[in-house]
Parts: C-alpha cells; structure tokens; sequence
C-alpha cells in the first residue's frame, strides 16, 4: 500500500512478504510473513503502523484458513502500547 503526500507524491511503500509453504510429507502449510513497517518515530509514523499491521491481519485471516502454522516477523518499529504492536500481538 503506497502512502502519498499531498501532491500525490509516494513518500512510503509498505514492505511485506506474504509466503505458504506446503510441506510435501504430510500436505501441511504454513504461512511466513515478514515486514518492515514504518520508521517514524511521530504520531503519523503510529497511525502509519497500525494501519499497516491492520493489512497485515486482514490478509493473514485469509491465509490461515489453511495453514496449520503461522509465523510472523519483521521490524514493526513500534514500542509496546502502540495499536500495530498489540494488533500483532
């Protein structure tokens, strides 16, 4: 998801990888996301973060309908309290 400034100038793109995986053996899959949310440390970085963790959710919650495991990681540049840390959490 790109974030634009007012003159419609792209000043963040959102990184996140989305992977499943099928183990061959057993059929199983499992689902691997990794991001790098965004890095400002202001109240526009925090609504930034959240919003951003909140896709993150969205698109897991259809991921995992068939997956048996999940894993998340990345750097959310959030410290605890800030909704995108307890959205992941």
């Amino acid at each position: 998801a790109d974030v634009r400034d007012e003159d419609g100038t792209v000043v963040h793109k959102s990184k996140m990888l989305f992977l499943q995986l099928r183990i061959v053996a057993t059929g199983d899959h499992v689902v691997i996301v990794n991001c790098h949310l965004d890095s400002r440390k202001n109240k526009t970085g925090q609504a930034l973060r959240a919003e951003q963790s909140e896709l993150i959710l969205s698109k897991v919650k259809e991921l995992a309908k068939t997956a048996s495991a999940l894993i998340i990681c990345g750097d959310m540049n959030a410290e605890r309290g800030e909704r995108c840390h307890d959205n992941i959490l």
